[in-house]
């Protein structure tokens, strides 16, 4: 769950939404209606939430709970996606510094993907067998200035 919900205490489960810690069942009527209170807290706070997510507090307000929880665990997995791409790009600008600086004269003109559709669809007749696919990978990692064991 989004940092900013956990730091609130914000946890929904189905359609009841508590306090972290609080069980089914648990506490009497005055604690009851004191969850209903510890939640509207919550949900006030939440606006912060909302807005780092990147919601309009008007949008914030027009949802349930529910709703909004499916938001944060998307903005949660859009945010590894986006780290991990960061990773691979960290790498990638790595593999290019070090082949530039252990074979300045085989450097690449152009980057490796310059020109290449990647959106494009393939067609039965672009489709290569894996021997194909092996021979291109070593080729890649050699031109990364990997070896071939």
């Amino acid at each position: 769950m989004h940092e900013g919900a956990k730091k609130r205490g914000f946890v929904a489960e189905g359609d009841r939404h508590r306090r972290d810690g609080e069980r089914d069942g648990e506490g009497s009527e005055e604690s009851k209606s004191e969850e209903v209170k510890l939640f509207t807290d919550v949900w006030i706070e939440g606006e912060t939430v909302a807005i780092e997510i990147g919601l309009s507090v008007t949008e914030y307000w027009e949802l349930t709970p529910s709703q909004f929880n499916k938001y944060v665990k998307v903005y949660e997995k859009k945010r590894e996606e986006d780290i991990k791409q960061r990773d691979l790009d960290s790498y990638t600008l790595g593999r290019y510094i070090i082949h530039a600086f252990h074979q300045p004269k085989k450097y690449p003109k152009k980057p490796f993907l310059h020109g290449k559709d990647l959106t494009k669809k393939v067609d039965d007749s672009e489709v290569i067998t894996e021997n194909e696919a092996v021979n291109k990978m070593k080729n890649i990692a050699l031109l990364l200035g990997g070896k071939i064991k």
